[in-house]
């Protein structure tokens, strides 16, 4: 099923980590429309904010796309398994029809 081949490619993902191919297309798309994303005084004073929100150098936006050109796939590899846990992961499925899962699944209790 397709939630069956979600699992398993985020399984081989928090494994494996991305691939040299995939890690240069994040940095293309996160660094290619940068220079834009600071377009306007409401965009530049999000990202101030976030600069003192987590305490980041002030001179983060100006280092920020040699930041994501040096990033390392062993570093992605290490923030994904740090942060991401599948085993720990609550997937809701939204739907039904004749391909509708189990409906036996039962709320959270609080705490949980």
């Amino acid at each position: 099923t397709a939630l069956e081949v979600a699992q398993i490619t985020l399984q081989r993902f928090t494994e494996q980590g991305p691939g040299e191919q995939a890690l240069e297309e994040a940095r293309q798309n996160i660094t290619g429309g940068f220079a834009l994303d600071l377009a306007g005084n409401r965009k530049l004073a999000n990202y101030l904010g976030l600069i003192a929100f987590y305490h980041l150098p002030l001179d983060y936006l100006q280092n920020f796309v040699s930041l994501m050109n040096n990033i390392s796939l062993e570093q992605v590899k290490d923030a994904w398994q740090r942060h991401i846990q599948p085993d720990r992961l609550i997937t809701v499925v939204v739907g039904g029809g004749e391909n509708a899962p189990d409906s036996s699944a039962q709320p959270l209790k609080k705490g949980s």
